[in-house]
């Protein structure tokens, strides 16, 4: 079913500049100059559109001035298309002005029962997750180190995992490819509220110390009872060309993952890391941190279970809190959510945004909710877009690209939280997705973010014009058949805003 149309750019335009304090333009002769200054610039724009590469796919773009909220030139700016990775920009947007660029994921450490004067947990240890896409398997480590600090060396109950939450929807919403539901690429790790490692396995491939000597092969994070290998890779003389088959089987009861490995590995070769995703987020964290826990001499006498954390004063056997361990906070997260287009990253900010805002436990629809919210608070009405997911992995996900500018010019005119946004987006020629990206005439002066999947190619971000303004552009780009053109277009209406308004060159 076709969605009712938005608002046009224009009338966006001008619901911004109110909302904003800019003032939009009169109907007097500073008005009409205005607007002549404008469709001169759009003008410098037109070459785009009698570019041959501009028939290989169907596009909408939006160029507006950030300064005043004026569009400059549009091509379709109000036509819902798919916008692939491009949705991370509103899924941290929203983060960020909801819950702040300093708020943090936590995982928490508490007990029940008494810790006697000799060390002993008379009672249960809680590892409670919430969602924290940064936890690593040295935080486990870390766990176990402060434990003893706190003088606590056993346990005489369970040690019992809580990823209540977020529900328990582990794949990405959206996105039914079958060979990644099988292969399990890195990019679609499941999400879960208790996370280790990106979720993903790393295999790591090196070859023996002699030729015809099994190669060795090892996990990054060992999780022995959710991780198995099964290896008829070999190491072969110098010199050989290297190959690797890698199939994974996840089982349907257990969600234990088998990699299966064959292949040559030249002998002296430097190792490879093969990343896919696990099985089962918390399956996969509660088999690395029992490990850990082991491997410590951190002794406990009960089970290892999935359980829920009593809540603090609710009786004898409430909750205590012993470690509180912190995510750095979420600009940060949302600086390598958005450089490096993290699905797993923007899928947990979503859910985050779902139980914080909305309650417990975080959903993907709860969180696409409190997304909603925001937008209609920056001009964007629900209902005239779909938003399946918090990454963009999904091709039903439609937005046109004056949406899309409507949340760079709330973010680049909040100082409260754009500093930190802007700051979280590829830099042309220097890092992220732009690192390869525009002339080196963009190195510095194009901040964006890029999205794409087969036959979607997309980008947004800020520029710097040549006249001195800032200015937010989105191209969208659907049905596209070559991803060159697709880009060259892009890079084109970049670089008119850089070097084609008609001004002086800025000087840097």
């Amino acid at each position: 079913m076709r969605l009712p149309p938005c608002p046009s750019a224009r009338l966006l335009a001008l619901t911004l500049a109110f909302s904003l304090g800019v003032a939009p333009a009169r109907a007097d002769d500073t008005s009409r100059a205005g607007s002549a200054r404008s469709y001169a610039k759009g003008e410098a724009f037109r070459p785009i559109t009698e570019d041959a590469d501009f028939k290989y796919a169907n596009y909408a773009i939006q160029v507006v001035n950030a300064r005043t909220g004026d569009e400059v030139w549009s091509w379709d700016a109000d036509e819902l298309l798919a916008p692939a990775s491009v949705t991370k920009v509103v899924t941290t947007a929203a983060g960020l002005k909801r819950l702040g660029a300093g708020w943090r994921f936590h995982t928490w450490v508490m007990h029940d029962g008494e810790i006697t004067k000799d060390g002993v947990l008379e009672g249960n240890l809680y590892i409670k997750g919430g969602g924290d896409p940064t936890f690593v398997i040295e935080k486990a480590w870390k766990i176990v180190h402060d434990l003893r600090r706190k003088g606590i060396t056993e346990i005489k109950g369970d040690l019992i995992f809580d990823d209540g939450y977020f529900d328990r929807e582990h794949l990405i919403t959206g996105w039914d490819k079958r060979t990644d539901i099988a292969s399990g690429p890195s990019y679609f790790a499941p999400i879960g509220a208790l996370t280790l490692a990106n979720n993903t396995a790393g295999i790591v491939v090196e070859p023996g110390f002699e030729v015809d000597s099994p190669a060795r092969v090892s996990f990054e994070v060992e999780a022995p009872k959710h991780l198995i290998i099964e290896s008829e890779a070999k190491t072969v003389a110098k010199g050989r060309r290297p190959w690797l088959e890698l199939e994974r089987e996840v089982d349907p009861k257990d969600f234990t993952v088998t990699f299966k490995l064959k292949g040559d590995v030249p002998l002296g070769s430097d190792p490879e890391v093969h990343y896919r995703a696990v099985g089962n987020p918390l399956a996969f964290t509660i088999s690395a941190v029992e490990k850990v826990f082991r491997d410590e001499r951190m002794k406990f006498t009960g089970r290892v279970k999935v359980g829920e954390t009593p809540r603090p004063g609710t009786g004898p056997k409430d909750a205590k809190l012993l470690i509180d361990m912190a995510s750095p906070p979420l600009h940060e997260i949302a600086n390598h959510t958005n450089k490096y287009s993290s699905n797993l990253m923007a899928e947990q900010i979503l859910k985050a945004l779902g139980a914080e805002i909305k309650g417990l436990p975080g959903t993907t629809s709860k969180g696409v909710g409190a997304v909603s919210e925001y937008l209609a608070q920056i001009g964007v009405p629900v209902g005239t877009y779909t938003m399946i997911n918090g990454s963009g992995l999904a091709r039903d996900t439609r937005f046109t690209p004056a949406q899309i500018n409507a949340v760079l010019l709330d973010m680049v005119n909040d100082p409260r939280v754009g500093p930190e946004f802007l700051a979280s987006l590829s830099v042309a020629g220097v890092d992220g997705t732009l690192r390869r990206r525009f002339d080196d005439a963009g190195d510095g002066l194009v901040r964006g973010k890029t999205g794409s999947l087969n036959s979607v190619n997309c980008v947004t971000g800020y520029v710097r014009g040549s006249d001195g303004d800032m200015y937010v552009f989105t191209v969208l780009a659907n049905d596209v058949e070559k991803g060159r053109a697709a880009r060259s277009i892009q890079d084109q209406v970049a670089q008119t805003i850089m070097k084609g308004l008609g001004a002086p060159p800025l000087q840097r």
